[in-house]
């Protein structure tokens, strides 16, 4: 077997697991959202229940919507680091063919810099979505604060402490994404 031909199959199996992480993103924003908006729901349907609907809004939305973001995140982590392999298995095969037009190039054109500076790849989904669940935790934050003032539930005391938690927590979801996003640029 040549080498042209081994690296061949070695760029069509990462492209396959390219394409799978795709696939298990959407699972993952699937199933995610689905899970996320059955415990909004449970949460509003009990509503009238003393402290269950606070720690639903407090706690448990926006732990699953942090978990939904870091396993979706390793799914958009998964499929770079396959990009940025392809792109140099598309340049060692370019190498080979010096004289005629670049065979696989599509990695290569994805990340190569316009005049605008912009690339053809597509951030503002990724971004949308990130801004989403983090808009959805932090509602549901609001909503249970709101929960426990309304039903005079609210302790100075506790109130600093959920929302200091509430902090770590997206502080660390906003930490992962950063150096997520900065280890693939």
């Amino acid at each position: 077997m040549e080498w042209i031909e081994v690296v061949i199959e070695e760029y069509k199996t990462i492209r396959t697991e390219s394409l799978e992480s795709i696939k298990s993103q959407q699972t993952t924003l699937n199933i995610g959202t689905a899970i996320a908006g059955a415990i909004v729901v449970a949460g509003f349907n009990l509503w009238n229940e003393n402290l269950l609907p606070a720690l639903i809004f407090l706690f448990f939305i926006p732990l699953i919507c942090y978990l939904i973001l870091l396993i979706w995140l390793g799914e958009v982590s998964r499929m770079m680091r396959a990009g940025k392999y392809l792109k140099e298995i598309e340049e060692k095969i370019s190498k080979e063919f010096k004289k005629k037009e670049k065979p696989l190039n599509f990695e290569n054109w994805l990340r190569k810099k316009k005049k605008d500076g912009t690339t053809e790849q597509t951030k503002w989904n990724y971004i949308s979505v990130i801004a989403l669940f983090l808009f959805f935790a932090l509602s549901s934050v609001a909503i249970g604060n709101w929960k426990l003032k309304i039903h005079n539930q609210f302790e100075i005391k506790w109130f600093v402490i959920i929302n200091i938690l509430e902090l770590i927590g997206l502080i660390i979801i906003c930490s992962f994404i950063y150096f997520t996003q900065k280890r693939y640029k």
